[in-house]
């Protein structure tokens, strides 16, 4: 199924996407996630996470995105991020950056270290297309359990 002929006027403005994705991720509710991915995102979605981060690489696929997300979300694991906080949404009509401020758990024993990333949402006929990861510190987030 495509989407070119449909109307998609009900479509949510990309800052409410993104307000909504980041709030599913930060408590964790994989439901919400993957009806929102299924919902907002593309069927050809792409997400790239830098490649040294646990679920590094290129994600093609909302189906394939929805997992992820979800999959993380239900993990219990207590590595990776904690504490996921918006703290802004810059966008125009068909691009919006989303400021993230977070605590990287690397290693079991670890401190929670403090960082941050911008995340680089592309939409096309009111849908998410791609997100692009940038953190501010990989190898400190990398090194952490080394």
């Amino acid at each position: 199924m495509t989407t070119e002929n449909l109307d998609l006027s009900w479509a949510p403005a990309p800052r409410d996407v993104i307000q909504r994705f980041y709030k599913a991720v930060a408590e964790k509710d994989a439901a919400e996630i993957t009806h929102l991915v299924n919902d907002a995102f593309a069927e050809d979605a792409v997400l790239t996470v830098p490649a040294p981060l646990p679920h590094g690489g290129v994600h093609e696929g909302r189906t394939r995105i929805a997992r992820l997300f979800s999959a993380v979300a239900t993990s219990g694991s207590a590595l990776g991020p904690h504490n996921l906080r918006l703290i802004g949404v810059v966008q125009d009509e068909a691009t919006a950056v989303a400021r993230l401020a977070f605590e990287w758990v690397g290693a079991p024993e670890a401190s929670p270290l403090p960082s941050r990333a911008l995340e680089l949402w592309q939409f096309r006929d009111d849908r998410v297309q791609s997100i692009d990861a940038y953190y501010w510190d990989t190898t400190a987030l990398t090194s952490q359990g080394a």
